[in-house]
């Protein structure tokens, strides 16, 4: 076998790897590493999970690689964050060459990573299955350009757009595969959100009951309604988005209330992203509801894709609608939107779409 198919053949090992932490790194990326020494695998490593060594500590961990080549899918970090940089533990353990899969998105970190290793002697080769690396780690590259979770919006809803009868009763529009289904959704999100309405209506738990891990439960809560009698301050983490004439405080053991900015449609989603981003470590958000939340995140271009659970139920006009209103008075003000998949769940359908739609839910 030539050298080039030996370097695909440990970059797939080290994409294994890197597979090993889905659902565990929240903002970080993917990452896995193989050390290879007279062509056999000696050592392997991955990031497991976020704040945690990186795949390179993990790899090298009790192991002379004096002389070897490493594997690795992303460029080695060159800066402190809450490791040491990965690129003075390669070279202080005398790595001979490195194959990296692809460079660092981050513009402050691309390219030096490699370039601190090129000064060291280390032989260098960058950008085997370039794509393939890229494409498992779209999420981490999507909140690095947009420092802000990526968005999914979730509805459950009648043929005619409702999401509950003019009296409210809601139990159930969607059958019991599609309501299986959404909790699934749940646990592939690192955090999910509702508005006031919804947490005061449905008094909901928020939590994934299929087995997957569950999300970081997210209100947007402006005056602080929600009873403190409500499931949402038991069990999981809960933060609640307050108004700015609210204080930033701990309500529970596993409940805060953190202000934020106000705009004219109410609590300033901005800035509710970019504190879910820096400082809860959420790269996926699914947003469940009431109407006038996801009619906000709608109008202010902050959804990347979507998922519609169908039920073949015709409610009517007096019913509530999933979402508020637009302010479309035309069709040409009509935003627009594109279908990427539907599939049948029981008697419902599941219809898929967006503008990024870079996960495969």
């Amino acid at each position: 076998m030539d050298q080039h198919k030996m370097d695909q053949e440990f970059m797939k090992e080290a994409i294994q790897e890197a597979l090993k932490g889905q659902g565990q790194t929240l903002t970080n990326p993917l990452v896995g590493a193989v050390l290879v020494r007279d062509g056999k695998i000696i050592s392997r490593g991955y990031h497991e999970k976020f704040g945690s060594h990186h795949a390179e500590v993990n790899c090298l961990r009790d192991i002379d690689a004096q002389g070897a080549t490493l594997y690795v899918t992303l460029e080695p970090c060159s800066h402190y964050g809450k490791t040491p940089p990965c690129v003075d533990l390669v070279i202080k353990e005398k790595v001979k060459r490195v194959v990296v899969g692809e460079l660092d998105s981050n513009p402050q970190v691309r390219g030096r990573g490699l370039q601190k290793l090129k000064e060291a002697g280390i032989q260098v080769t960058c950008g085997l299955l370039e794509e393939e690396c890229h494409a498992m780690n779209r999420l981490f590259h999507f909140t690095i350009q947009h420092q802000r979770p990526y968005v999914i919006l979730k509805m459950a809803q009648s043929l005619d757009g409702k999401i509950a009868t003019k009296t409210g009763d809601s139990q159930w529009i969607t059958g019991e595969e599609a309501r299986r289904d959404g909790h699934r959704l749940r646990g592939t999100c690192d955090a999910i959100l509702v508005g006031r309405g919804t947490a005061l209506q449905d008094n909901p738990q928020l939590t994934c009951r299929t087995g997957g891990k569950n999300p970081l439960r997210v209100v947007l809560d402006r005056t602080l309604k929600t009873p403190r009698t409500h499931q949402l301050f038991q069990g999981e983490k809960t933060i609640f988005y307050v108004g700015p004439d609210q204080e930033t405080r701990t309500l529970t053991p596993t409940a805060q209330a953190i202000s934020i900015g106000q705009d004219q449609d109410g609590l300033s989603l901005e800035e509710c992203l970019k504190d879910l981003y820096k400082n809860q470590q959420v790269s996926s958000l699914l947003v469940e509801g009431g109407g006038q939340v996801l009619s906000s995140f709608i109008k202010q271009g902050l959804v990347d894709q979507w998922v519609v659970y169908q039920a073949p139920l015709f409610i009517g006009g007096d019913g509530k609608s999933t979402i508020a209103s637009l302010g479309v008075e035309d069709l040409s003000q009509a935003l627009e939107s594109r279908i990427y998949k539907v599939d049948r769940l029981g008697q419902d359908l599941r219809i898929q779409g967006g503008k990024d739609c870079l996960l495969e839910l």
